[in-house]
């Protein structure tokens, strides 16, 4: 997650500041802190609310879990491999966060529509075009744990469990 600040963000520093100019330059410091752009800041562990977790959530509402193989795409690339399930979400897919967690009501359970390796999911909007997050998937340690990634046509897949933690 990263927060830039801009031109905007150098205006309001200099602003907030005039009483001090007596004992500093602050507008040479401000010049030099932005001077190489804006600045980005990278919060690898932020805190998410239960609003938001519960905002996120909601794009699932009668929407679905894509199970597919290959490697999960980057950040906004469409979606690659083969379709292996399609999961359906109930009308209200999450119960409301908890500190910062929501946990998926029931998920159906759904033969499988090909046979391949299980390699990511995505989660999608009712629409069935709109993906809200893709996750790794794997035996233990991913985002989505299955006790097999061999998933076979025909055959019943199901997700047991499954949380959005911001």
């Amino acid at each position: 997650m990263s927060i830039r600040l801009y031109d905007e963000a150098r205006k309001q520093a200099r602003a907030s500041l005039p009483r001090y100019r007596a004992r500093l330059d602050w507008d040479r410091i401000i010049d030099s802190i932005f001077r190489d752009g804006p600045l980005v800041f990278n919060a690898n562990n932020p805190l998410w609310y239960d609003a938001a977790v519960n905002a996120v959530a909601a794009l699932c509402n009668t929407g679905f879990m894509e199970i597919y193989t290959g490697t999960q795409p980057t950040l906004n690339s469409a979606l690659t491999g083969t379709k292996l399930a399609k999961l359906t979400f109930g009308a209200t897919a999450f119960g409301a966060s908890s500190g910062g967690t929501a946990t998926a009501n029931a998920i159906g359970t759904v033969a499988a529509l090909a046979t391949g390796t299980a390699g990511y999911f995505a989660l999608m909007k009712s629409d069935d075009t709109t993906v809200v997050m893709t996750g790794s998937v794997g035996t233990s340690g991913a985002d989505l744990n299955f006790n097999t990634l061999s998933i076979t046509s025909g055959i019943n897949v199901s997700c047991s469990s499954f949380t959005i933690t911001g």
